[in-house]
């Protein structure tokens, strides 16, 4: 599994689920030209130029308007701008059953395809990684007039988190700046018109990507973009993050001490040292068999993570060895895997690559196919493993869609290079499933001894719900803002995407004709979901990505910035161990992500400012990923 996380951590503001927010996620440089290209006139009801940014309660809950920014040429050459009054409202009565957002009133009011993408993925973020629980939860999106692009997606995304934590945005702020998945704040366009536009409209300052003053920032006359704000009175904000973001225009601050991770259980701490022993076996034995044609590179690094690994090994630290064991076998078995199909293509040619490469991913499906069957059919005894099961579902089932996405590109690959980036696929997938998931398994297994809760089901269909439509509004916005033309990791074309998400179809067919009736339903569905929201997640990050580093059309994972990588593994480990401790303190064990956490941010730790950082934090995000989701939904369930 791979995936990039953010995270959060609790403000003094109230104590509730959603209170605080250090979001560090930026998985690549984004690129985001689209703007707003028109807006209305006039304002939501109950609402004037004074109390935009201040938190009003209503009959249906709490709302919140913010002035977006929009700005289009016009056919003479010159440009327009101003300000969209948006409103944001949150419901959380029991009569709301289940996640829902209400499009209907922008849909009305003229909202183009792109703003109402925006919107969604915008309320996904902030509904998810703030662990505010969409069991009951509605929101709904006011606007004036017809409005469209995504350049407001940040600034909604901050207005929901200051909502559900209960405070207001500062009066003399605003924002321009798109939302990804992952949290990264994106490119705009028009960003000298829609200064103008804030400081007419009496801001004094204007939160903007960061990105947007690296490099060529100037404008017409030859100012920078601070030199032109400076001139209107205007303070330029620059952020990388939704969290960043959110500490400017609300002044309260982004950064918490980082909480340190909970003590594993006795039980727990003996199956962490079994697994971590087993891995660097692994490792050892994959290091010392035959290896011909692995490049000497990564020959190299295979041997500096097992020393690395022997060395925590004997000095106690599981965690830090466990993490080598699984680095180095990952680095390893993709350059093996990559290696055999060079082979093939140098001594008998294309078409016999391809047979080779068909047979091993379809070996890995028929694999992922029977783990998915046999972790269905888990009768959870406890409510640490019933949390747990989505997670280990999500092994099987990406390892599953990724081999059917390389198949479904087989017949179209024309090139060695290609070929050989799909053994690397294959050959990693094939690890998880074989390796990885059977030691997350004996983690989660050896947690907490707390009953089962009786509410899993109905919470698994919210975030299931949650998650489905904030795939689907990464989907349009991939298809209404970027288009498709770019690849994504794992070498994913409109072609593998498309196979991928049709695999997911058919293992969600797989179960029963009324889902979400049994535990084992409900938790498949939540587990697809997760899945379903990742590619579609990448799509959208990579696409945003493409153009901005040359090497990005050809692996993602070298479009990331370390920097940013840096914070996203810190804010991500941060939530768990936060979440983990707070749970520990009701009595409830989340060992599987706290022990993910460690072993996971430790490589990503160990490997900083070396060459090999970037593969370290992807490996340790795609971890984190799945160990938030993981907190925030036992969290729910014992909440209530």
């Amino acid at each position: 599994m791979m995936v990039n996380m953010v995270g959060a951590a609790r403000i003094s503001v109230k104590r509730t689920p959603f209170n605080g927010f250090t979001w560090f996620s930026v998985l690549a440089l984004v690129l985001g030209l689209i703007i707003l290209s028109a807006c209305g006139n006039g304002m939501p009801s109950g609402v004037t130029t004074s109390n935009i940014g201040k938190l009003r309660v209503t009959s249906e809950g709490v709302a919140m308007t913010v002035a977006a920014l929009w700005a289009a040429p016009r056919t003479d050459g010159g440009y327009d701008g101003g300000i969209e009054p948006t409103e944001v409202v949150v419901s959380t009565s029991k009569a709301h059953l289940g996640y829902h957002v209400d499009l209907s009133s922008i849909e009305a009011k003229g909202a183009g395809p792109s703003w109402e993408a925006a919107t969604t993925s915008a309320a996904a973020f902030a509904t998810l990684f703030s662990g505010t629980d969409p069991s009951h939860l509605k929101l709904d999106f006011n606007i004036t007039g017809p409005i469209d692009g995504p350049s407001a997606g940040g600034l909604l995304t901050c207005a929901l988190l200051a909502a559900y934590s209960g405070v207001s945005l500062k009066p003399d702020v605003t924002m321009t700046g798109t939302i990804t998945p992952d949290g990264s704040i994106g490119l705009v366009g028009y960003v000298p018109r829609k200064i103008q536009a804030a400081a007419d409209a009496g801001y004094r300052t204007v939160v903007i990507p960061a990105e947007v003053l690296r490099g060529n920032d100037k404008v017409s006359d030859g100012r920078t973009l601070n030199e032109y704000a400076e001139s209107l009175g205007v303070a330029l904000v620059p952020v990388r993050t939704v969290g960043e973001a959110f500490a400017a225009l609300t002044g309260l601050a982004s950064f918490y001490p980082v909480a340190e991770p909970p003590v594993l259980s006795a039980r727990t701490q003996s199956s962490a040292a079994a697994v971590a022993r087993n891995a660097v076996q692994r490792l050892r034995a994959k290091a010392g068999v035959s290896s011909s044609g692995v490049d000497a590179y990564t020959r190299g690094v295979a041997k500096r993570a097992l020393t690395a690994a022997e060395a925590d090994l004997a000095s106690g630290n599981t965690a830090g060895a466990y993490g080598q064991g699984i680095f180095g076998a990952y680095r390893l078995v993709r350059a093996v895997g990559a290696a055999r199909i060079d082979r093939v293509i140098n001594g008998k040619g294309m078409k016999a690559a391809r047979l080779v490469l068909s047979a091993e991913a379809q070996d890995v499906i028929r694999l992922a196919r029977t783990e998915i069957s046999r972790l269905r059919n888990i009768v959870p005894t406890t409510i640490e493993i019933q949390t747990s099961v989505p997670m280990l579902l999500n092994f099987p089932i990406y390892a599953a869609v990724a081999a059917e996405g390389v198949l479904a590109q087989l017949d179209a690959a024309d090139d060695a290079e290609t070929l050989i980036e799909m053994a690397r696929v294959v050959a990693e997938e094939r690890l998880a499933v074989v390796e990885a998931l059977p030691d997350a398994e004996a983690i989660a297994r050896s947690g907490g001894a707390s009953p089962p809760a009786a509410n899993a089901a109905p919470k698994f269909r919210a975030y299931e719900q949650l998650l489905n439509q904030a795939a689907q509004a990464n989907e349009r916005y991939a298809d209404d803002v970027l288009g498709r033309q770019v690849k994504v990791d794992m070498r994913f074309t409109d072609q593998g995407l498309t196979a991928a998400i049709s695999a997911l179809r058919a293992i969600r067919a797989s179960r029963s004709k009324n889902p979400n009736d049994t535990f084992s339903d409900a938790a498949t569905g939540v587990a697809i979901s997760m899945t379903d929201f990742w590619l579609t997640s990448a799509l959208v990050t990579s696409a945003q990505a493409y153009g901005q580093d040359e090497r990005s059309a050809v692996d993602t994972r070298r479009a990331f910035a370390a920097e940013a990588q840096d914070s996203a593994v810190t804010g991500a480990s941060g939530t768990v161990f936060s979440l983990a401790a707070e749970l520990a303190d009701m009595g409830i064990r989340s060992e599987l992500a706290n022990w993910s956490t460690q072993w996971s941010t430790s490589v990503s730790d160990y490997y900083r400012g070396t060459p090999e950082e970037t593969e370290a934090a992807w490996l340790a995000q795609s971890e984190l990923w799945y160990d938030v989701i993981q907190v925030v939904m036992l969290r729910s369930m014992v909440a209530d």
